[in-house]
Parts: structure tokens; sequence; C-alpha cells
């Protein structure tokens, strides 16, 4: 499975007609059993690209956070000519700073 960068991942949501974007932390060294299962469905069936999104809460701006609606990590969503059509999360790996991060961008 390819994995790109928040910028990158914007690209893609806005020139493909559909992507499937699952959104990490960056240098996880828990795979999650989302990541996992996307992994083998990526591997098997290329109906619609699967991306992995390495996000990195050091650098996540308030901006890219609202953007992309980040709330948990990991999370799934597919995208469809520029819009959400669906959207699953799990916080199951996400560590403290993550969660810390993303309460003082929408706080």
């Amino acid at each position: 499975m390819e994995t790109i960068s928040v910028a990158e991942a914007f690209e893609r949501i806005e020139n493909d007609s559909s992507v499937v974007l699952l959104y990490v932390l960056k240098s996880s060294k828990i795979n999650s059993t989302l990541e996992n299962v996307c992994e083998l469905i990526d591997e098997h069936n290329k109906v619609v690209n699967i991306v992995k999104v390495e996000i990195d809460p050091e650098n996540l701006t308030k901006k890219a956070a609202r953007k992309i609606g980040l709330i948990r990590l990991p999370q799934l969503r597919f995208y469809s000519k520029g819009s959400v059509l669906l959207g699953t999360m799990t916080g199951q790996t996400a560590p403290s700073e993550v969660y810390e991060k993303i309460l003082s961008i929408y706080t």
C-alpha cells in the first residue's frame, strides 16, 4: 500500500475520482486491524486505490486537521470527486499526544 503525506492526500482528494485514505500515526510501532485489513484488500482488490496517509502530530496544522476532520487515528475515509461519501474511524492505537494535539487545535 502506498504511503503519502497529508499535503499529498489533499491533492489526491481533489484530483482522483475515487480514493480510500487510511490516516495513521507516523512511525507507529503498532499495526492496527484496520491497517492490516486495508493492506489485504489493496493487495487483492484494485477497484479503488487505498492509500496510507501518515499523520505527524508534531507538524499537524490547525488548517490541515480541520480540512480532513481528523479526530482519531487510525481513520478510514472514502472520497469520491472531492467529497466524503463514507467515513469510519477507530482510535485504538492513537497515543495521548495525538489527542492532546487535536484538542489544542479544536479548543
